[in-house]
């Protein structure tokens, strides 16, 4: 089987750990390597919940760190009151003995796509700050990327404001270098993704069985299933189900779905 090959761009994150358990064990999936960005939590965060998920899986993937800020604005916000003080509570990992990469999220893009066939999928699955600074320091490799799988935007109410998506809204300036570039891009939006849920049946189903992953995917939707008193609108809300977005994304590259789906 000739697998896709793909960069996972992401800022861990619950729904984001999934997408790394999905991307890393996928038997249609060249995981080239992770490259992280601040959104759910801060950068050093998000880093080490990235290197916590590859070490408990045992994925054999390298971890790069990238922007801990957006482009232009200030950074204004992470979604705490989603994933936690840690932006992945819930899970208890082991002593951390992974190390990131020396090599930064950016340079890494750039390296490996340089050196690439334009065979390579990026898949952000959060801001977009890193690849628009690759796409900046190094405009040849916009012809080497074969498409843009993201994560972002909505074509009907945002989550942070009554239009705008908290991905895009974290690096606007970065979103709009991404979605003029030119690279082929398939956007998967808040529309879509809230069709995407996980019932608390499927998350114990999944608490029976026995494998590492099986134990990461239930302790990481327990922590987001539980009732909860704010949403990021700040409007009382209480969860009964949740929808783990970033899973939709992997399933997309990997022609692995239940979805039907027409490139463009």
């Amino acid at each position: 089987m000739n697998k896709q090959k793909i960069i996972l761009d992401s800022d861990p994150g619950h729904d984001d750990a999934i997408a790394i358990m999905l991307a890393g064990k996928s038997p249609s999936i060249d995981l080239l390597g992770i490259s992280v960005i601040s959104g759910n939590q801060t950068i050093e965060k998000t880093t080490i919940n990235a290197l916590n998920v590859c070490q408990y899986l045992d994925l054999p993937v390298k971890v790069y760190q990238g922007c801990g800020q957006p482009i232009v604005r200030r950074l204004f916000q992470n979604a705490a009151d989603i994933h936690g003080k840690t932006g992945l509570d819930g899970p208890a990992f082991t002593t951390l003995t992974r190390k990131k990469e020396e090599k930064n999220s950016v340079n890494f893009i750039i390296d490996t796509l340089m050196s690439s066939d334009g065979d390579i999928m990026l898949v952000p699955t959060g801001p977009m700050t890193n690849i628009a600074m690759a796409m900046r320091m190094e405009p040849r490799i916009i012809p080497k990327i074969k498409r843009i799988v993201f994560m972002g935007g909505s074509y009907q109410n945002g989550n942070v404001t009554p239009a705008a998506e908290f991905n895009i809204i974290s690096d606007a300036e970065a979103a709009y270098i991404v979605c003029t570039s030119g690279v082929p891009l398939t956007m998967v939006g808040l529309d879509v993704t809230r069709k995407v849920l996980c019932l608390p049946s499927v998350v114990e189903r999944m608490s029976k069985h026995t494998t590492s992953a099986a134990g990461l995917f239930t302790d990481l939707m327990k922590f987001l299933i539980k009732p909860r008193r704010k949403c990021s609108a700040g409007r009382a809300a209480r969860f009964t189900i949740l929808s783990p977005w970033r899973r939709l994304l992997i399933q997309l590259c990997s022609r692995r779905s239940t979805c039907t789906w027409t490139w463009t």
